[in-house]
């Protein structure tokens, strides 16, 4: 990152945090069998996260929800080979404001929709994603990872990269096909309380 990318991130960090304060949401908490509407932001730089995230919100869909999701690539030149995957919206990292925020069409839609849930299935946090969470007006929000946990309702903690699992490897960080899995496992539990 560069020195000037850097500054323009904490600026947009600490404006951020005074914005997410002022957005109007009714907190409820819902479960996958609760929510009649589901948002899902997540990395799509794999294909395999993709298609994870597609069986996920197919079987959504098939349990009657309706579902919105969208995937965050790094280039806008991405965009291009992912415009015939259907049931997913997405969006290039570089389409944001000088603060890092998004811009594109589609992440503001995304934004401004009252999901009953939100899941942001990233498995690392940034600004981008911090401010798509925090400024959505979704009832319930589950995240992974966030800079800040007062974004959401519902954070999954998984250990970081850098920390070694057994045998001294580095752990890798979490797929959306881990994430969703852990998402199903709590929420299903939180629900039997």
């Amino acid at each position: 990152m560069s020195f000037l990318q850097g500054i323009r991130e904490n600026f947009g960090r600490k404006l951020l945090h005074s914005k997410a304060k002022k957005v109007d949401r009714r907190k409820t908490y819902n479960n996958l069998e609760s929510a009649q509407t589901v948002g899902i932001l997540f990395d799509a730089t794999s294909d395999q996260d993709i298609e994870a995230v597609r069986k996920f919100a197919s079987s959504l869909d098939k349990a009657g929800k309706r579902i919105d999701a969208l995937g965050m690539l790094r280039t806008k030149a991405e965009l291009s080979s992912h415009t015939d995957r259907v049931g997913v919206n997405f969006f290039a990292a570089e389409e944001c404001s000088l603060l890092c925020y998004p811009k594109s069409v589609m992440a503001l839609q995304f934004i401004s929709q009252k999901f009953d849930i939100l899941l942001n299935l990233c498995p690392e946090s940034s600004i981008t994603t911090d401010y798509i969470v925090s400024m959505s007006r979704a009832s319930f929000k589950v995240s992974s990872q966030l800079d800040d946990e007062e974004y959401a309702d519902f954070i999954l903690q998984f250990g970081k990269e850098t920390t070694t699992a057994e045998g001294g490897k580095p752990r890798p960080k979490p797929n959306a096909g881990t994430i969703i899995n852990a998402i199903k496992q709590y929420l299903s539990n939180i629900a039997k309380a």
